[in-house]
């Protein structure tokens, strides 16, 4: 697997707060995919951002619009 970001991946808001604070790159789930998709690593962030929705996680649409037109999906 491809190394796609020297972030430390984060989606907490306190561990994102700490990290931030300590001068670490931070990156969401979301960010992660983004870059993955960029790289050649995945094909598609819509199937993988679906699946994390059916397991709880919650994206607002307008989120969810821009994410998916950044990669153009």
């Amino acid at each position: 697997m491809t190394v796609i970001s020297n972030a430390t991946p984060f989606d907490e808001l306190t561990g994102r707060k700490v990290a931030e604070s300590l001068d670490l790159k931070v990156c969401g789930s979301v960010g992660l995919l983004i870059r993955a998709k960029q790289m050649g690593d995945i094909t598609a962030v819509k199937p993988l951002m679906d699946e994390m929705r059916q397991q709880g996680i919650y994206f607002g649409q307008r989120f969810i619009d821009a994410v998916l037109l950044s990669v153009s999906e």
